[in-house]
């Protein structure tokens, strides 16, 4: 599944380290505040303040009845700083043990992410890629969509 997102946007802070920053590599405060908002247009439920997190921050988002979040943060694109982001489960372990999906949740998540940022002009170079390919540091192998 695609669910790793780098695109390139100078819409964001990428230079001021804030007060509030857990780390001073903590940029994305204003990315997730602007993804909550645009998410509220959409049939996602997501909640009203973002969290940072030692690396970046986490916009929680519902779909039907399950938890997701979305992570984001600052990324070194080639020659310039850009943005990683990342859609993630919240399903606790145990329910995934004992059968309980959110595959097709998680893809719709995705999609609608990806109109959120393919519809925002300040937006550009949108890559999705798979987490294991990104992992690997194989970042040449992306698709235009997440669904591609």
């Amino acid at each position: 599944m695609l669910k790793y997102v780098t695109f390139l946007s100078d819409a964001f802070n990428q230079t001021e380290i804030k007060k509030n920053f857990i780390n001073p590599c903590c940029f994305g405060e204003d990315l997730a505040d602007w993804l909550v908002r645009r998410l509220g247009d959409t049939d996602l439920t997501a909640a009203p303040k973002p969290c940072q997190e030692d690396w970046g921050w986490e916009v929680f988002v519902t779909c039907g009845n399950k938890r997701f979040f979305i992570g984001t943060g600052q990324y070194k694109l080639g020659n310039q700083f850009g943005w990683l982001c990342f859609v993630e489960s919240c399903l606790p372990f145990y329910k995934r043990w004992l059968g309980v999906k959110d595959a097709a949740e998680q893809q719709r998540v995705c999609a609608v992410f990806h109109s959120v940022l393919a519809s925002a002009s300040e937006i550009r170079d949108i890559r999705w890629h798979t987490k294991e390919n990104f992992v690997k540091g194989n970042e040449a192998d992306w698709k235009s969509q997440p669904d591609a």
